[in-house]
Parts: structure tokens; C-alpha cells; sequence
């Protein structure tokens, strides 16, 4: 083959032969896992060389450049963020010298990992992530690579940024991969089809898929992407799943096997094929021996103008849940926290439920391991609340001490034990944790969190897929209300919201005149809005939260007031005073209540909501 045209009219002839592997090669070469792959280029330019080598031998004729995470974000955790222009051009470079006029060369390009739609991300904006981007593809563009290829993006949002900055800095072609593990539907949902469009109207010029669950889920997405008129497709597989042997992550399907199945996929309209995880020269060998031997021979694609209507991106419908239905018309609703025990003892947290919910409160939430200190599990005793005592449960689910797994199925063991009141939280860090080695997970945040709460309610979860039944939680969200500096809580509200949330749970709030600024504020958020109301213990206790608890201010006249008392009983009591206060106050102007139990002290949280029952 001689490079005698450009990409463009080369691919538009039919079809063409990328690449394997070299992530997994150099894994099996015996590069350790935690060395940085890119830096490679500069360390290793040999080995970089003779992977490209042995995949023009092969075959191939697009050459993508050992480049996917050389991108500043993931450069800078090896310290080599300042390498950035030189792994970039030398790994264009490496492979440019190896396709010389034989082949095409693109510059690969892979995701950050930052969830832009949902994140709430302190060091990086949306902005930022573009920059980093397009930093990358500039450097890769200008080293004279012919393509850009962005591959394995599993949020669509990524991938939408990642394209504008491709087209800021570059006109050459840029070929959008993403992964689609669940029949066709990225991990959040979405459809092979609805991701492909919005990037082909963003200005990809060839979409597709690599990586993944196997050849047979990539078959599923290659159906519903030869359904897009006429957009060149390209698929790069896995050599099946991968085995664990002796340790080692092992992709067991042969080069035959494997060429035959993405040669149905050529069949049904895939263009641009190459190879992904496991594979290597032997598997592109094989398969260039059978587009070889496929020349001239009609394609099986069809083309329809739209979408299937099952394809169709479903509408998320919004529930109250059973929380909210079952408030009472006309009447303050309350919810008094308690906190699960430390230990196997709930005798006294029993009692305490059953005594609020005599007393007249609406819900009774517990907390998920607050300051990451070990706490009983806070579903199953939300469980035997409810079951003993009749009450309303909130469980407090935070994202961190449990993967997107365990976050759902946590959420539909949830259902199936009748709880139906969910506060969705970020988690504090375990950096501070009582219990040696815990590490927080955070594979999503509070926005995701919510987004998976909606799903599930509309019965099904996190990619879509079908759960049989619908959940019935009243969803809710944190609100960490500073008077003054508002704004950046007030945009967190309105983000929740949009994702699903039907109420919310404020920090504790010492002043009405903060409250009242509160009210004004949200007024047109339309949903209840539970203000937190924390009966101080003593003045230390207020001192201590006032201090070293972010986002509690409590005024000094207020710390002074009980401090004036030197028995410890008597700065108690004007701490439920002035909560006392605080409540007859507001009671006129808020949606809801939510007693926060100090130190986890029921009994004072009881007294508070007699006060509030008895007008």
C-alpha cells in the first residue's frame, strides 16, 4: 500500500485495517502496571517502535501513536505533567517513522475520567477540561499525525468536549470511540445511537466503539450504529474478557475466533476495524487476511432515517416517593435524625424511635457512618424502625465506602426492605477514620447519586437496563446554606434538582434571619426545603462546631448566651431554649424541620418536637 491520498478518500474507498493493543502488549512485554505507558516514548522509543512494526507487518493501516494518556491531567500523578510536549511528539513521531508512506498515523487520545456533567470537581471546570484537551491534541496535530482518535470515553459529555477541542486546534478528521459495556448503552444509559449522533453533530467524522464487554456486546453496538445514515463506523474489539492467571490478566480468544466475528461486523457496515485489549499482530494478521479476502463484496448495512422508537433515549419521570406522599396536609412535618450505634446495641436506638414517632414526627433519618466512624449499617435498622414503630425512614447513602455496584445494589436491597426516603450525599473524606486503612471510593458524587436514585424510580438502573419494578423513594439532597456566600450552594440546589431531587436537608441554622434569607433565596426551586435545627449542648459544644465543623457559624451572642450559665444542665437547657426559639420563629415560613439529635441525644430532639407538636 502506498499513502498516495489522504485519510478521507482512503476511507471512503471501504475497508480499512487499524491496529491492536499496546497498552496490553507492554503489560505482556513486562512492563509493570503502574509505570506510565506514554513516557515510554521517551524511555523505550524501541519497544514503542517494534509494537507499530509488528502491526504494519500485520497488516495495518492506521498506526495509532502510543499517546492515550499523555494528556497533563494523568501525566501530572507520575510527575511528568512537564514532559507533556515531548511524549506527545515523540510518540507521533515514533510511529510516523515506522508507517513512512505505508500507512496513516493517529494521534490517540483517551479521557480524563472526570465526570463533567455531574462533577463537582474543586480544581477543574468544565473550561479547564477542554484546555487539557485540547493542550494534547494541538501538540499531537502539529507533530503531523493524519487522524485524531478519541477512544474508550465512556460519558458523552467528555467526549463532546473532547471533540470541540480537537476542532479549536485542528481540521484533520477525528474519529469518535466510545465504550458501550451494556447492550448497546454507555454505564450511564445512554444509546450507541444517541451518542454517536450528538457526536457526529458535533463534528466527529467517523464514530464508533472499542473496548468494552467482548466481541458479542460490540456486535449489539455495531447494529444500532449502522443505523445512523451514513457515518462512516469503526470498531476496535477486545480479545474476548479477560482471565485472571498466576495474577496476570490474560485475553484468551484466538485470532481466528476473533476475525471472524469482527468480520460479521464488517458485514453489517463497520468500517474502520482494528483491535483493542488482548490483541496483538497475530490477531491483525488474521484479520487482514480476511478483508483481503472480502474485497468486492456487497455490504450487509442498511440505512434507516431514524432511530427505533426502542432506541429512543427514555423520559425520566419525577416521584415524590413515599416519603413525601404520606406528609399530612396542613400540619409542619418534621424529621428527627438518629444516628446508628457503634456497636450491636440498639435497644436504646428502638426506644427512641418508638417515642418520636408517638410524639408525632414524619420521618426518622439515620446517618451513613458520619466523620467516617464506624456506625452500625444504616439500612437494615431503617428496616426495623420501620416495621416496628410504623415511621417514615430517610437513609442517609453516601458515595463514599461503596462503588457504583454496591451503591445500587444497596439501593434495591433498599426497596425490597420498604424504606422509601433517601438523602443522597457525597460522604465525608476517611482521611480521619476510626478504622485503619478504610479508604474513601467516590466513584461518583452526589449529582450521580441522585441522577441513579431517579432511574431507579423510573425502574431502571444506572445503564438503562430494566429492573422490573419501580422504587418509591422521596429522593433528597444536602444543602449547606452559608448566608454570606450563598450562591455557590444555591447553583448545587438547582443542580440536584435537575438530576431529581424532590427535597432537601439543610446544615444546621442558628439565626432566623438567615433562615428567612434561605426561604427568599429558593423560592422558586418548588421543592420542601427541611431546615436543620441542632439544639446546642453546652458551650463547648457550641464553641466546637462554631470552630472546627466547616460550614456551621454560630453567632457569638448565641455561643455567649449559653455560656453565661456555669452548670452544665443549665447551658443545656438554654440551648434547647434557644432552638425552641428559633423554631416558633420560623415555623410560619419553612416547608419542613429536621432535628439533627446532638451527639446523637434522642431525648432532646424529642423535647423539641413536642414543643413544635404543641403549637
Amino acid at each position: 500500500m502506498n499513502k498516495h491520498k489522504s485519510f478521507p478518500e482512503r476511507i471512503s474507498e471501504g475497508v480499512l485495517l487499524g491496529d491492536g493493543a499496546i497498552g496490553t502488549r507492554f503489560y505482556e512485554m513486562g512492563v509493570d502496571v503502574t509505570t506510565c505507558y506514554d513516557y515510554l516514548n521517551i524511555i523505550e522509543p524501541e519497544m514503542v517502535k517494534n509494537i507499530h512494526r509488528s502491526y504494519l507487518e500485520a497488516g495495518s493501516e492506521l498506526l495509532e501513536t502510543n499517546t492515550f494518556g499523555a494528556n497533563r491531567y494523568k501525566l501530572e500523578k507520575y510527575g511528568l505533567e512537564h514532559k507533556i510536549e515531548d511524549i506527545n511528539s515523540r510518540g507521533a513521531r515514533l510511529a510516523l517513522e515506522v508507517a513512512g508512506d505505508n500507512a496513516w498515523v493517529t494521534g490517540s487520545v483517551g479521557p480524563l475520567g472526570i465526570d463533567i456533567a455531574m462533577s463537582d470537581h474543586e480544581e477543574l471546570t468544565a473550561g479547564d477540561i477542554e484546555a487539557i484537551f485540547r493542550e494534547q491534541i494541538e501538540i499531537l496535530a502539529e507533530s503531523g499525525v493524519d487522524v485524531i482518535i478519541l477512544e474508550t470515553f465512556a460519558d458523552l459529555d467528555e467526549m463532546l468536549t473532547a471533540i470541540r477541542a480537537a476542532q479549536s486546534v485542528s481540521s484533520i478528521p477525528i474519529i469518535s470511540q466510545m465504550v458501550y459495556p451494556f447492550q448497546g448503552r454507555t454505564m450511564y444509559g445512554k444509546t450507541a445511537c444517541e451518542c454517536a449522533s450528538a457526536c457526529l453533530n458535533a463534528g466527529a467524522d467517523i464514530v464508533g466503539s472499542n473496548c468494552g464487554r467482548g466481541i458479542t456486546g460490540m456486535i449489539e453496538t455495531v447494529k444500532q450504529l449502522t443505523r445512523i445514515k451514513d457515518a462512516p463506523i469503526s470498531v476496535y474489539a477486545n480479545a474476548g474478557m479477560p482471565e485472571l492467571q498466576e495474577s496476570r490478566a490474560m485475553f484468551m480468544i484466538d485470532e481466528d475466533y476473533f476475525s471472524k466475528k469482527v468480520m460479521e461486523m464488517v458485514d453489517m457496515g463497520a468500517t474502520l476495524v482494528g483491535g483493542c485489549c488482548g490483541t496483538n499482530q497475530s490477531h491483525i494478521a488474521a484479520l487482514a487476511k480476511k478483508i483481503s479476502a472480502r474485497k468486492g463484496k456487497k455490504s450487509l448495512r442498511t440505512f434507516v432515517a431514524e432511530v427505533p422508537s426502542q432506541l429512543q433515549p427514555q423520559e425520566i419521570r419525577l416521584k415524590k416517593g413515599g416519603f413525601l406522599d404520606n406528609l399530612i396536609p396542613g400540619q409542619l412535618p418534621v424529621i428527627v435524625e438518629i444516628d446508628p450505634p457503634h456497636h450491636l446495641d440498639i435497644s436504646h436506638i428502638m426506644e427512641g424511635a418508638k417515642r418520636i414517632a408517638e410524639a408525632g414526627a414524619n420521618g426518622i433519618s439515620l446517618a451513613e457512618n458520619p466523620l467516617a466512624i464506624l456506625r452500625m449499617d444504616n439500612i437494615p435498622l431503617a428496616h426495623l424502625i420501620k416495621r416496628d414503630t410504623g415511621i417514615q425512614t430517610i437513609v442517609h447513602m453516601t458515595c463514599r465506602d461503596r462503588n457504583i455496584l454496591g451503591i445500587q445494589s444497596a439501593l434495591m436491597g433498599s426497596h425490597a426492605l420498604g424504606i422509601e426516603g433517601m438523602l443522597a450525599i457525597t460522604g465525608d473524606p476517611a482521611n480521619f477514620t476510626d478504622q485503619p486503612g478504610a479508604k474513601g471510593v467516590f466513584s461518583i458524587n452526589s449529582f450521580r447519586l441522585i441522577e441513579i436514585m431517579t432511574k431507579l424510580n423510573n425502574g431502571i438502573n444506572m445503564s438503562g437496563k430494566s429492573i422490573k419494578t419501580e422504587t418509591n423513594f422521596s429522593i433528597a439532597g444536602a444543602l449547606n446554606f452559608v448566608a454570606k456566600h450563598p450562591e455557590v450552594q444555591l447553583k448545587r440546589l438547582k443542580k440536584k434538582i435537575e438530576c431529581g431531587a424532590q427535597f432537601m436537608m439543610t446544615q444546621p441554622l442558628f439565626v432566623k434571619e438567615d433562615i428567612e434569607l434561605l426561604v427568599e433565596k429558593t423560592r422558586d426551586c418548588h421543592v420542601p426545603i427541611f431546615v436543620g435545627i441542632y439544639p446546642l449542648l453546652s458551650h463547648k459544644n457550641a464553641e466546637f462546631l462554631h470552630h472546627e465543623v466547616p460550614g456551621i457559624n454560630i453567632p457569638k451572642y448565641i455561643r455567649d448566651r449559653i455560656g453565661r450559665h456555669e452548670d452544665k444542665n443549665d447551658q443545656r437547657k438554654a440551648g434547647v431554649d434557644i432552638a425552641k426559639e428559633l423554631v416558633t420563629d420560623i415555623k410560619d415560613i419553612v416547608d419542613g424541620i429536621y432535628i439533627i439529635s446532638p451527639l446523637n441525644n434522642w431525648k432532646i430532639s424529642l423535647s423539641l418536637l413536642n414543643h413544635i407538636r404543641r403549637g
